[in-house]
């Protein structure tokens, strides 16, 4: 069955990547596959191609893209912590004599 996956996985354009066994079973295997599409909609004409095996069952479709976009994908981390007001203060402004501030 996993030959018939593949080569309607091919012949729809797609390009297999990495195949996991989630779950091998005495009747069925569960693998994770992860296939690149050109886009949305090729990536629809793919699942929808699978989809046609009566003995394949799709669990879930996500776009690894989109996931890596989910809660962003730059952070930043202050070098000082910035517990308290005059910390933060001091991360801002740079002493330089009696009551004056130069800004970093």
């Amino acid at each position: 069955m996993f030959a018939k996956l593949t080569q309607i996985i091919g012949r729809e354009g797609g390009d297999l990547g990495a195949v996991d066994i989630v779950n091998p079973d005495a009747k069925r295997m569960t693998r994770d596959i992860t296939v690149r599409a050109r886009d949305h909609e090729h990536m629809e004409a793919i699942v929808q191609a699978i989809r046609k095996l009566e003995e394949v069952t799709v669990v879930n479709i996500s776009d690894q893209v989109f996931l890596l976009h989910l809660g962003g994908k730059i952070s930043i981390q202050n070098k000082v912590p910035l517990t308290t007001r005059d910390a933060l203060s001091m991360a801002y402004h740079t002493w330089r004599g009696a009551g004056v501030f130069r800004h970093c």
